[in-house]
């Protein structure tokens, strides 16, 4: 009688697959310790070129506890930190080479884990987000954004990560050479978030078909960025958008949605906190004597539509009261409206998208 194994050096991260059986026919004592010594040592060998070869994860890298992994995907690299800020997109890329931005975005501070994932060939981008969507939803985490495409997800979106300024791009050549320019196609992004129970953890993922300069292997495939951040709570909207990205906004869209300027719960009165967002709106207007603004407060659709109508115009009002009041602009070229809930950005059945709802918007005459 015999030991029959089969085994070898198969397949990414692993070294016995299941199609792979062991089978043990009454085999000798001294069969059966030869046999398994030889398995022992060939799997040891196996291990040892695995986790120096192109199909192991890169050294010290795992997937973050409970969040999952495509099938076959490889870590080309991570890094992770117990205190770090980071930014979440809830809305388009901006295009602008120059002064590029999400439309709207999420600042959060926290434990924060990156990681960049090649997916074996054969895949598409729209496989890998579907199974991350599926995935995700059965852990009961919220999709707060997702988008499919240059149009949806903003021109270039992927220079988020190959741009090092944005500080999501990985150390290492395999990690750092992802998403190379000009090779990018099918891009898809996916932001989510954690059920109240697990506190405050967010997931962003980016995924497309991309080229990788550094490692061959990994090129032609999809590539997957994924970023957990656990919160410390606080979590904030992009504060002050400048004079500049207030005029982009306005000339890329005709309008832009400003989160700087704060009111307490269903009061109009402007608080401190907001005069530097005033003040970038006053500049704008200095930079640019020939344009004129329409100033629309949104809320989100808690409470009575009447109610969220008249308060969003007063809060409309209190805008155009302190740009002409403390910074001279000039009251006919201000006009204030009132919208409530009519025109949301992002549903209102969770915190974080009546958060967005909650807004000024500028909007060109």
């Amino acid at each position: 009688m015999a030991l029959r194994v089969r085994f070898g050096c198969v397949g990414p991260l692993s070294i016995a697959q299941p199609n792979h059986p062991v089978s043990i026919l009454r085999p000798s004592r001294r069969s059966l310790r030869v046999r398994v010594f030889a398995a022992a040592w060939l799997a040891l060998t196996c291990a040892a070129t695995l986790a120096a070869g192109p199909e192991a994860d890169a050294p010290g890298c795992s997937d973050p506890p409970g969040l999952p992994r495509f099938e076959g995907a490889r870590i080309l690299g991570c890094q992770g930190t117990e205190a770090d800020e980071a930014i979440l997109p809830l809305a388009a890329w901006n295009p602008d080479p120059e002064v590029s931005f999400w439309d709207s975005s999420l600042r959060l501070e926290g434990r924060r884990t990156r990681i960049l994932y090649t997916i074996p060939p054969g895949h598409s981008s729209l496989e890998v987000m579907r199974t991350y969507l599926k995935s995700l939803g059965g852990l009961g985490y919220q999709t707060l954004f997702e988008c499919s495409g240059f149009n949806a997800c903003g021109a270039d979106a992927a220079t988020v990560y190959s741009d090092e300024v944005y500080g999501k791009r990985l150390p290492g050549p395999s990690a750092a050479g992802a998403f190379a320019p000009d090779s990018v196609r099918e891009p898809r992004i996916l932001v989510a978030k954690a059920p109240a129970t697990d506190g405050g953890a967010y997931v962003f993922v980016l995924a497309a078909h991309q080229d990788n300069l550094a490692t061959p292997e990994a090129g032609k495939r999809v590539a997957v960025f994924l970023e957990e951040v656990v919160s410390r709570g606080g979590e904030q909207h992009l504060i002050r958008l400048d004079a500049g990205e207030l005029a982009q906004g306005i000339d890329l869209d005709g309008h832009v949605p400003v989160y700087g300027i704060s009111f307490d719960p269903d009061l109009a009165e402007i608080k401190s906190e907001s005069h530097d967002q005033l003040e970038e709106i006053a500049r704008l207007l200095r930079e640019r004597p020939d344009l004129s603004l329409h100033i629309v407060g949104h809320t989100d659709n808690q409470g009575d539509l009447a109610h969220n109508l008249d308060l969003s115009l007063r809060r409309a009002e209190a805008v155009v009261a302190a740009l002409t009041r403390d910074f001279a602009i000039a009251p006919a070229r201000l006009s204030p409206h009132g919208l409530a809930s009519l025109a949301p950005v992002a549903p209102n059945t969770a915190e974080e998208g009546r958060a967005m709802n909650q807004r000024i918007e500028l909007v060109a005459h």
